[in-house]
């Protein structure tokens, strides 16, 4: 009996167009631990309970304390960005220097920027991983996250230092060429 009346109000709802009172797609409530969830109606009438969306990926990735959102930080991030970038050099400039005392005077510039490169990539990709900030931004109380305020993984730390290094030689190969 009450199969057929499903029956007859779906029938009803599928000629005029529209459901009958209580019919609705979603409906609001409570779940079992107390918090407020959406629930769909099956066909049979009955509730089940329906996922919230998942936020839009945004793959972006952006610099902040985390304390407040849409915050101001051009002027902190653009520090904390010199100071990892002095840090960087700092390291490569000590292993030209040490080389060059070394008695390898042909091969110092080429230790230096490989050591230059090599602590920069794991400073902005391992460390950063793991601390979830780098020198110059935990100087400053910055962090990277993502639209989504997760951490970025790993590979996008990764794939943010290459298109890093890609911009620093692209853009002055274009500008003098």
């Amino acid at each position: 009996m009450i199969r057929d009346a499903v029956r007859i109000r779906q029938g009803f709802g599928a000629v005029f167009g529209d459901t009958l009172p209580g019919m609705d797609e979603t409906v609001e409530g409570r779940r079992g631990d107390g918090a407020v969830a959406r629930f769909e109606r099956r066909s049979d009438g009955t509730l089940r309970y329906a996922r919230p969306e998942e936020p839009k990926k945004d793959d972006a990735l952006w610099v902040g304390s985390g304390r407040h959102e849409g915050e101001k930080v051009g002027v902190r991030v653009a520090a904390a960005f010199l100071i990892d970038l002095a840090l960087h050099a700092a390291i490569g400039a000590g292993v030209w220097y040490a080389a060059d005392q070394l008695g390898h005077a042909d091969q110092s510039v080429l230790f230096g920027v490989l050591a230059g490169l090599g602590s920069s990539f794991v400073h902005r990709t391992v460390v950063q991983r793991l601390t979830r900030t780098t020198l110059g931004k935990a100087l400053f109380g910055l962090r990277l996250r993502k639209g989504d305020r997760s951490y970025p993984t790993l590979w996008e730390l990764v794939r943010q230092w290459f298109e890093g290094l890609f911009a620093i030689v692209a853009i002055p190969l274009q500008l003098l060429g």
